[in-house]
C-alpha cells in the first residue's frame, strides 16, 4: 500500500509543478494612446490629453495574425456633466489575415470635456483590455495684442488726491 501511495505522489508531482499557460488566451499584445503627429497619424504614446487633442488615437497590437473583430469604446469615467459609463465614441474593425495592428481614432463633435476616461478594447465580444486616461483643459494664455505683443501685468495705483 505504501508503495502505491508513493508511486502515485511521484507520478502526480509533475502535474502540481506545472503552471497555467500564461496569457494563452490573451490576443492583445499591447495598447497605447497617442496624439496626432504632424501627418495626422498616431504619434508617440502619451498618458494624458488636452481638451483640444482631437482626435485621440488608440493603437492595438494583436498577438495573432488571424482575422478577428476588434472594437473600441471611449467611456466617460468621471467627467463633470456626463453620466458615468457613457460611451462617448465607439469604433470597430475586423482585421484581415496577416494584420496584427489596429488603429482607432476617437473624436467628439467639438472638443473633449475635461475629466477621466477609459478606452475599452474588445476582441470578439470579450473585453480584453482597459486603459484609463485624463483629459485636462489647456493652460490659460495671456491676452495678446497683435501690435504690441503680450499685455504686461497692470499695477493698481492709488487714486490721485486733489490739492
Amino acid at each position: 500500500m505504501f508503495a502505491f501511495v508513493l508511486s502515485a505522489v511521484l507520478l502526480a508531482a509533475p502535474l502540481f509543478g506545472q503552471s497555467e499557460p500564461q496569457d494563452a488566451e490573451n490576443i492583445i499584445e499591447s495598447v497605447y494612446l497617442a496624439r496626432s503627429n504632424a501627418a495626422g497619424e498616431p504619434g508617440d504614446p502619451v498618458e494624458g490629453f488636452l481638451t483640444t487633442d482631437v482626435p485621440i488615437h488608440c493603437v492595438v497590437y494583436l498577438s495573432r495574425a488571424e482575422p478577428v473583430a476588434v472594437r473600441l469604446n471611449f467611456v466617460a469615467v468621471k467627467v463633470p456633466g456626463v453620466r458615468a459609463e457613457t460611451h462617448v465614441v465607439s469604433a470597430s474593425y475586423t482585421t484581415k489575415e496577416g494584420e496584427t495592428r489596429v488603429f482607432f481614432s476617437g473624436r467628439p463633435h467639438n472638443r473633449w470635456h475635461a475629466g477621466r476616461y477609459r478606452a475599452d478594447i474588445f476582441v470578439g465580444e470579450k473585453l480584453e483590455r482597459s486603459v484609463e486616461f485624463d483629459i485636462t483643459s489647456p493652460p490659460a494664455k495671456p491676452a495678446v495684442n497683435a501690435l504690441t505683443g503680450p499685455k504686461p501685468p497692470t499695477r493698481r495705483q492709488a487714486p490721485r488726491r486733489r490739492p
